[in-house]
């Protein structure tokens, strides 16, 4: 049997520029514009830092840069939309063929609304978060004067082949219960048949799913997207967190709306 192995050599310091690099991909089953595409990002990555975007193959963008500053900020501000259509962000480690990298899951902040006061905690906010996929990170809603924020904010990691979670019943001491809704931070194109993300419900094959706390209703639709909201360890006043400023983050909550 004939060997066809070629034993190749890693770049040394004067033939591989050291850069930090992110691969994303386009989750659409649209056709993509990638000019369109790279512009959007270039324009609201501008304020972060110089961002280069060499060609790559199908719906799968490379980008590099010299700071590895400017990577951890996009990445910690993700996701990222174009077009409507969600750029699925990944760092591109130099021992990782681009094939290899794993887009399937993508990390939203999700907000919690509809909780008595008294359950306003981390501690709620990690055990949604663990129901709803891999927990990367959760806000404290209380802080050194008290409640800051007035509902749970946990950011997760979910399966993209998976259909989004709306919401769920949380058991009263009345013997009641309520609806508790999930928002999404920065959510571009949603199926509001299916709740999947990637396509529209124009797009979908399946049948609108009512709403599990009211038949009568819908289970997906537009107040399942939200924009972001600052973090509460940043150091702002409580009466303009949330509120909008003129930095790269502003930047990044618009860029959901384009399209």
């Amino acid at each position: 049997m004939e060997d066809n192995t070629i034993v190749l050599d890693p770049g040394d310091d004067g033939e591989v520029v050291k850069e930090f690099t992110m691969a994303g991909k386009l989750i659409s089953e649209k056709a993509v514009n990638r000019g369109g595409v790279k512009n959007i990002l270039r324009k609201a990555w501008m304020e972060i830092g110089e961002v280069r975007i060499p060609d790559a193959p199908d719906n799968v963008f490379v980008f590099s840069m010299k700071k590895k500053e400017i990577m951890d900020q996009i990445l910690e501000e993700s996701p990222w939309s174009a077009m409507g259509q969600l750029v699925n962000l990944k760092q591109w480690e130099p021992s990782e063929a681009l094939e290899d990298i794993d887009f399937s899951k993508v990390a939203f902040w999700i907000q919690v609304h509809g909780l008595n006061r008294d359950l306003l905690t981390k501690k709620n906010a990690e055990r949604i978060g663990a129901s709803l996929g891999k927990v990367v990170e959760v806000e404290n809603p209380v802080g050194d004067g008290g409640l800051v924020r007035g509902f749970l904010r946990c950011r997760v990691e979910i399966d993209l082949a998976d259909p989004l979670k709306d919401g769920f019943w949380v058991p009263c001491s009345n013997g009641d219960r309520r609806w508790a809704s999930l928002r999404y931070e920065k959510l571009s194109d949603c199926c509001y048949n299916c709740g999947c993300i990637g396509h529209s419900e124009k797009m979908c094959d399946e049948e609108p799913v009512v709403a599990i706390y009211d038949p009568e209703l819908l289970r997906y639709g537009p107040w399942m997207r939200t924009a972001a909201v600052r973090k509460i360890s940043e150091d702002i006043p409580p009466t303009v967190k949330g509120g909008k400023g003129n930095d790269a983050r502003e930047a990044n909550r618009q860029i959901w709306r384009v399209g």
